[in-house]
């Protein structure tokens, strides 16, 4: 049941990213109260939409290893959407995101 609201980011749970090779997986299934019907998630990519859709992840292919990019989800909904801040990420960082 939703609560019709529009939806909220929840900081405790960012975004989360795994490599393989030259892959970026990033997954947000935990970042938002989603607290209405979804319209669709958008995966920025250094400001330029990546991906739009209803799945809750996606692969970003990358053609070196030691490329950096800036990442952001946005959720839309009949009643509002939010967006996790900014994260940049750096594959030479043992945690490879950075705000």
């Amino acid at each position: 049941m939703f609560l019709l609201t529009a939806p909220v980011y929840r900081e405790s749970h960012p975004p989360k990213v795994k490599t393989s090779g030259n892959v970026i997986i990033v997954s947000w299934a935990d970042c938002f109260h989603i607290n209405a019907e979804v319209k669709e998630f958008v995966l920025f990519k250094d400001d330029q939409a990546e991906y739009s859709g209803y799945d809750n992840q996606y692969s970003v292919y990358r053609q070196s290893q030691y490329q950096t990019y800036v990442f952001r989800v946005r959720l839309v909904t009949a009643y509002g959407k939010a967006d996790t801040p900014s994260m940049a990420y750096d594959p030479t960082r043992s945690d490879y995101i950075g705000k």
